[in-house]
């Protein structure tokens, strides 16, 4: 594949995403779907503007990930630790279930003000899905999904790297 193909290709995903976006600014469309070469984006859209996307789940589905192994997720883990340096937090393994066929990754540190704790969690796993979710915890609470709040450009950047982590 020529670098001028895989720019097109992106485009073409970053136009599926675009219009998406757009349309849950003017209509509320909370749900967005974008299919690139390598599998599907499904995020559930919190809140989208000029200026920023607030997700509160963000799943890259491939078919290149229903067999994989281990060693691999593994893999795929560490190099989306090294590319989502641009996120609010680091992240770092803190699991690998070779069992399940999952490797957890989460926010080193996470945001903490007072007893309050915020953190990102990314799941990959066998079966074919890489997730990215913001969490929140309370003191004496259960923790709960909360909406992450990106700038527009950052979406598109997360969106690339996890498509590019499966190729």
């Amino acid at each position: 594949m020529t670098m001028g193909h895989a720019e097109g290709l992106a485009m073409s995903y970053h136009d599926d995403i675009r219009r998406d976006l757009n349309a849950a600014v003017v209509a509320g469309y909370d749900k967005l779907r974008a299919q690139s070469d390598y599998g599907m984006l499904e995020a559930q859209i919190a809140k989208a503007d000029i200026m920023s996307v607030a997700f509160t789940s963000f799943v890259f589905k491939s078919d290149k990930l229903a067999t994989a192994e281990t060693p691999a997720l593994s893999r795929i883990a560490d190099q989306l630790a090294g590319k989502l340096t641009y996120l609010l937090e680091p992240l770092r393994v803190v699991e690998v279930d070779g069992q399940a066929g999952a490797v957890q990754m989460r926010s080193h540190p996470p945001y903490q003000r007072e007893q309050e704790k915020r953190y990102y969690e990314v799941l990959v796993q066998r079966g074919g899905s890489i997730s990215l979710v913001r969490y929140e915890r309370q003191p004496g609470e259960p923790r709960a999904a909360i909406a992450a709040t990106v700038t527009e450009e950052v979406f598109y950047r997360l969106a690339d790297d996890f498509a590019a982590a499966v190729s």
